[in-house]
Formats: C-alpha cells, structure tokens, sequence
C-alpha cells in the first residue's frame, strides 16, 4: 500500500536534481530576493530624494541618513540570502538551480 503512494510522489529525482518541492521552494526564494532588493533600492531612491529636498534642515537630514542606513541594511540583506541560497544550493550538489 504505502510502496504505491511513495511511487506516485517523486521526492528526488536523479542525483543532482530537485524534487518539484525543491524547485518551488527554489523559485519562491528566489522572487522573494528578487522583490527584497527591488524594495531595497526604491528606498534608497526615496532616501536621495528626502536628503536633496531637505534644504540644510538638520532634521530632516538626519531622517535621510536614516533611511540611507536602513534601505542600505536591506539591500545587504537580500544579497546575503542570495548568496546563502546559491553556495547551500552548489554545497547540497544541486546544479542548475541559481
């Protein structure tokens, strides 16, 4: 009984290839990085735009360097999954798959 399910449900296929888990999982993160950076760099744009438009106000500009510091921790962010995700993707032995 159980040997016939397991037959319908592929959980890896050859060596070196993701089940389709895998790859939905793959591609998920990878729109999710993909989007985070996206997010990243409009508020590193919205960030230059407070800063030239706050005319010397020192509240103002500090309010921009906020936003710089933060747009710019998660831009460093979303590159580091990127890159956490591709070296555990060739460290599993995954190819293909970046």
């Amino acid at each position: 009984m159980f040997e016939e399910m397991f037959k319908t449900i592929e959980f890896v296929g050859e060596v070196g290839e993701l089940s389709t888990v895998g790859k939905i999982v793959n591609g998920a993160a990878s729109v999710f990085v993909v989007i985070a950076f996206g997010l990243s760099i409009v508020s590193l744009t919205v960030a230059f735009v407070q800063y030239t438009t706050s005319m010397g106000d020192p509240k103002n500009i500090e309010k921009a360097h906020k936003s710089f510091l933060w747009a710019g921790i998660g831009a460093f962010v979303s590159l580091l999954a990127f890159v956490i995700k591709t070296v555990l993707l060739k460290y599993v032995g995954v190819g293909g798959m970046y």
